[in-house]
């Protein structure tokens, strides 16, 4: 099977951060970001702080732990500023996503009502 646009950007911001990151970081990354857009299914440069936000909602509703979220959520904010630095976008979708402690329930109740 051929490899779609998001594979092919993926495959090169797993490059770029070797000798940034170590093996294990760059995979979870890779792992996370691809899980992320199998969620979405739809090109990066549609993806909208809404989708994140439903993603974030379903990944609470699937009982993943808070940290385990809070990780991806820190994979995806790293995978979309690279792709603004190397020019795949001009918005980071995930830019005003609350990171660590602020990310919970409280937050996704507040922001789908």
């Amino acid at each position: 099977m051929p490899a779609t646009e998001i594979d092919k950007i993926i495959t090169k911001y797993a490059k770029y951060n070797i000798g940034e990151f170590s093996q294990e970081t760059i995979r979870i990354h890779v792992l996370f970001t691809k899980q992320l857009f199998k969620y979405l299914d739809k090109p990066i440069f549609e993806v909208t702080p809404e989708d994140i936000n439903r993603w974030i909602e379903w990944l609470f509703i699937n009982n993943y732990s808070k940290a385990g979220i809070r990780k991806r959520v820190w994979a995806i904010l790293a995978f979309f500023n690279w792709c603004i630095i190397k020019k795949f976008l001009f918005d980071n979708p995930c830019a005003d996503i609350p990171r660590f402690k602020s990310l919970n329930k409280k937050y996704l109740t507040e922001r789908i009502e």
